[in-house]
C-alpha cells in the first residue's frame, strides 16, 4: 500500500515541527552558553540533535516508503520570549507536548486512512516522546526549586 497524500503531508508537517523544535533547543543552548553555564548549555545542545534526528528519522521513513515523498519546507524562526529559567523550562516542557500531540494527530489519520502499515514507525516515535516529556518535567520541576543558576548547572554535570 502506497503512502496516502494525506499521511505524506502530515509527516512532512512533522519534519518542520522537528527541525523547528531543533531550532528552539539552539536559542536555550546559547541562553545558557551567554551565562556560560556549560552544563546546561550541553543539555540543550544534545536536546537539538535529538530533534534533528528525529526531522532525519521521519525523511528517511518517507523516503523509503512507497508513495513517500519528503518536501523541503521554510522553517519559521522560534520566537521566544525568555527573561527566566522558570520561562525556559515551560518552554521545553510545552514543546515536548506540542511534538506529543502532533505525532498523535498522525497517528488519528493513519487510522481514518486506514494505513495500519505505518502504526509501528509513529508509535516508536510516539514512545520516543514519553521520555522527552519526562525530561522536560524533570527539568520543570528541578528549576522550580533552585533560584541558584550554578546549582542547576551542576546537577546537570556529568
Amino acid at each position: 500500500m502506497r503512502l496516502t497524500e494525506k499521511l505524506n503531508l502530515a509527516l512532512n508537517y512533522q519534519v518542520a515541527h522537528e527541525f523547528l523544535n531543533m531550532a528552539k533547543y539552539k536559542v536555550l543552548q546559547s541562553y545558557f552558553e551567554n551565562l556560560e553555564l556549560d552544563n546546561l548549555a550541553n543539555k540543550f545542545k544534545s536536546q537539538s540533535e535529538e530533534e534533528f534526528g528525529h526531522a532525519t528519522r521521519i525523511i528517511d521513513y518517507l523516503n523509503a516508503r512507497l508513495g513517500g515523498k519528503y518536501i523541503s519546507q521554510d522553517i519559521e524562526s522560534p520566537d521566544l520570549n525568555i527573561s527566566s529559567v522558570s520561562d525556559l523550562a515551560k518552554i521545553y516542557l510545552e514543546t515536548e507536548v506540542g511534538t506529543t500531540e502532533s505525532l498523535e494527530m498522525i497517528y488519528e489519520l493513519i487510522c481514518e486512512e486506514k494505513s495500519f502499515i505505518d502504526k509501528d514507525f509513529i508509535t516508536e516515535m510516539l514512545k520516543i516522546q514519553v521520555i522527552e516529556e519526562q525530561e522536560a518535567n524533570k527539568f520543570l520541576l528541578k528549576s522550580s526549586l533552585t533560584n541558584d543558576l550554578v546549582l542547576l548547572d551542576m546537577v546537570f554535570g556529568d
